[in-house]
């Protein structure tokens, strides 16, 4: 376990004192887990351990020649990994991950918006950190030592590229399914595998979210329930939930007023708007 300490930050002639006493506290701290060495990792290009300082940012992976004397990241595309542009080759890999991780491509671009919008340097890199953040940014209600838990089954750094960051996103889903049957058990008081439309608005709250308006909700449901039932088994429900996350609790007409808004001072069709302008 000494070379792994000693291969850290601590030795290195350029920190501050202080940051020399950081790292030493943190090695030793080390010394009384030893468990802890076990998510250690040989650092790779562009990757840091999580129990190394993060730099102030990745290092960009080496760029591929495209033949025509530009460079592409591996994913094929130019700037950030995937995006709403929907290039012939973020196409490929959404519906390899539609495949790889049982995902409807619904569910693949919204993730995709979420790491585009926290790869801050478009160099195809993530921050571990933002993970809880780019959660809250896709709707999501987030616990945070949850999400370190999960991420920690992945990796050991504090950067993470395309591929594992969809690792995270399909393993938070199964977390957060798991989250809503406990909610749905619970509240299904007669064991009848379905809850009334009159306690969705509880069970939504006890899940964290904000429960959606009544006329919302009706329009929900008339996508999840075409029959209206009267009350939901447990994929309707959360196909509900779904529902509720994606309208950011707008109805569909509220959000196209919205977006006409947006689209009226984006003049340069840029999909942002400056906080001046709104303002």
């Amino acid at each position: 376990n000494q070379s792994k300490i000693t291969g850290s930050k601590v030795t290195e002639s350029e920190d501050s004192d202080s940051e020399k006493m950081d790292e030493f506290a943190e090695a030793f701290s080390l010394m009384q887990n030893p468990s802890a060495f076990l998510v250690l990792e040989s650092p790779q290009p562009g990757r840091r351990s999580l129990f190394q300082r993060s730099p102030a940012r990745p290092m960009p992976r080496k760029p591929q020649n495209t033949g025509d004397g530009e460079s592409k990241n591996p994913s094929g595309r130019r700037g950030s990994v995937v995006g709403p542009d929907s290039s012939s080759a973020w196409s490929k890999q959404a519906e390899r991950f539609c495949e790889k991780y049982q995902m409807s491509s619904e569910d693949v671009e919204l993730f995709a918006e979420g790491f585009n919008k926290f790869d801050r340097h478009g160099d195809g890199f993530f921050q571990v950190a933002d993970l809880p953040n780019a959660m809250r940014h896709l709707g999501f209600r987030v616990d945070e030592h949850r999400i370190s838990e999960i991420i920690r089954e992945i990796t050991s750094y504090v950067a993470v590229e395309l591929e594992e960051y969809m690792d995270f996103t399909q393993r938070f889903l199964q977390d957060q399914r798991i989250q809503y049957q406990n909610a749905f058990v619970k509240f299904d008081l007669t064991a009848s595998g379905s809850v009334d439309y009159e306690q969705l608005a509880e069970v939504v709250l006890h899940l964290g979210y904000t429960p959606p308006a009544p006329k919302l909700q009706e329009e929900i449901l008339s996508q999840v329930d075409p029959d209206q039932t009267g009350e939901l088994r447990f994929e309707q429900f959360c196909r509900f939930l779904k529902g509720c996350i994606l309208s950011c609790g707008f109805t569909r007409e509220e959000r196209a007023d919205i977006f006409s808004v947006f689209q009226k001072f984006d003049a340069s069709g840029t999909g942002e708007i400056s906080c001046e302008e709104i303002r």
